[in-house]
Formats: C-alpha cells, sequence, structure tokens
C-alpha cells in the first residue's frame, strides 16, 4: 500500500513528532537564565561572606548579575506562548490519524485492537504518550483526550467511509478524583515521571460513541474529530448531531443526496 505515492513499509519518526508533542506539556525556556541565575547568586554570596573586602566590589557584582539572570527567567515565564489547545488537539489528532493508517497498512488493514489502541501505538508506532492529551485541558501524561468509535474499532480500515467518525474528544474515564499513577501504564518504564503523577486510570484505550463526545473544551469551534479518511475537523455544536457514527448512517446520506 502506498499513501501519496510512498511506500508505508517504513515508518519514519518525524511524522509523529508535531506540535502536540512539543507543546502539550507547556514547556518553556525559562529555566535556561535560571540556572547560571541561581549559581551567581550562590556564588556571589559566598564571596561577599567569606573572601576579602577589596573583592567585595566583585561579589556584589555578582549577586546582581545572578538577578539579572532570575529577572529574565521570571520575565520569560510569564511572556512563554501559550499555543491555542484547538492547534494542540488537532494536531494530535492529525498525527493520530497518520499513525492508524501506517499500521492498518502493515496489519493486513486492521486498526489498533480496540481495547489497547493507545498502548499499541506508543509501542508500535513509537509515539509519545504527549500526542494523546494537552496539559492545558488538565489531562495528565498517562491520560487520553481522545475516544475510538466503538461503531467501527472492529472494521477493516479502509471499509471505513470517509465521512465517518474514527477517533472524537471525550471526558470519558473522568471520575471523582485520580487515583492512579502513572506508573500502570505500560510505557511508564520509557518516561520519567513522578511518584505522585495521579491519573484517571479508565482515561486510556477509551472507545465509545455519540454520547460520549465532549463539545466544550474549544468552546468557539466545537469538537475535534477525526474522520475515516484520516482528515480532521471541528464540528461546532449545532453540527454535531449531523456527524456519521455508523456506515449505515453514510449509506443513507449518500443515497439521499443521490435522490435529490
Amino acid at each position: 500500500m502506498e499513501i501519496l505515492g510512498q511506500s508505508t513499509k517504513t515508518t519514519t519518526p518525524p511524522i509523529y513528532t508535531h506540535l502536540g508533542y512539543l507543546a502539550a506539556s507547556g514547556r518553556d525556556v525559562s529555566g535556561i537564565p535560571l540556572i547560571p541565575g541561581v549559581i551567581l547568586l550562590v556564588v556571589g554570596a559566598f564571596q561577599l561572606r567569606f573572601r576579602k573586602e577589596r573583592h567585595r566590589k566583585v561579589s556584589i557584582a555578582t549577586i546582581i548579575g545572578g538577578f539579572l539572570f532570575l529577572s529574565m527567567a521570571f520575565a520569560l515565564y510569564l511572556d512563554k506562548p501559550r499555543i491555542p489547545t484547538s492547534i494542540i488537539s488537532g494536531t494530535n489528532l492529525k498525527g493520530l490519524g497518520t499513525a492508524f493508517i501506517v499500521y492498518a497498512s502493515e496489519h493486513e488493514n486492521q486498526l489498533p485492537d480496540a481495547g489497547q489502541w493507545c498502548d499499541i501505538l506508543i509501542s508500535w508506532a513509537d509515539l509519545s504518550p504527549e500526542s494523546f492529551r494537552t496539559s492545558y485541558l488538565d489531562i495528565n501524561e498517562g491520560e487520553c483526550l481522545y475516544a475510538m468509535n466503538e461503531n467501527v474499532s472492529s472494521m477493516e480500515f479502509t471499509k471505513i467511509p470517509k465521512d465517518v467518525v474514527l477517533l472524537f474528544e471525550t471526558d470519558l474515564g473522568i471520575e471523582e478524583q485520580r487515583t492512579g499513577n502513572v506508573a500502570i501504564r505500560p510505557f511508564a518504564e520509557e518516561i520519567e515521571f513522578y511518584e505522585d503523577n495521579k491519573i484517571f486510570v479508565n482515561r486510556w484505550n477509551q472507545i465509545g460513541g455519540p454520547g460520549d463526545l465532549k463539545s466544550d473544551y474549544h468552546p468557539r469551534l466545537g469538537a475535534c474529530v477525526l474522520f475515516g479518511d484520516g482528515h480532521t475537523q471541528f464540528v461546532k455544536i449545532e453540527d454535531i448531531d449531523s456527524l456519521k457514527w455508523t456506515v449505515e448512517e453514510s449509506q443513507t446520506q449518500v443515497e439521499a443526496t443521490e435522490t435529490q
């Protein structure tokens, strides 16, 4: 099988190194000046305390330099760019769609097992856990913002109509409080995490239907959805009822269009 004229036999890591991976955790560069700032403060204080009087000016200058670096770090932290959650989620879904296409092409047109689809894509396609979330929406590492459409989960990939939902944003798996730890995820051994990194245990490998779609993560745009042909789209709240969730719904729409 080929995609856009290119063989899908070999997967290339850069395909999945997308914006969601880089931005989901809210990383910033404020730590760059923070470290030398702290070092200069410590060195300056030590010099001021223990060195001779003639070195006093050098010690004070060192301390001032430390404060300047700390001020720079604080300014960078306050001014760090915040990528809209809609861009992160849309890019995440596009990357997941590409992973589904390549996976199906190398597994006899089958989708990943619905009960393990997140784990399979991470282990097989070398996806990062960041590809399944955005921290700006209070979704911790080890949780997933998306669910697979239960109506197509057992279908062959190429038989899913292009206008039928494949993945969609959801709040499935959310409970009263986070009771699990990211250490329970199969990928935990390959990442750095904190022992107190709590997660919703069931917010992973999710499958669901129309009633599980979450439509208010991006109030002005609607819900982000990945369709059977791999394209993503923000569906406004007033248009959500028109989404196709089964092959039958898609065929009915085609037949209705042909009779007009």
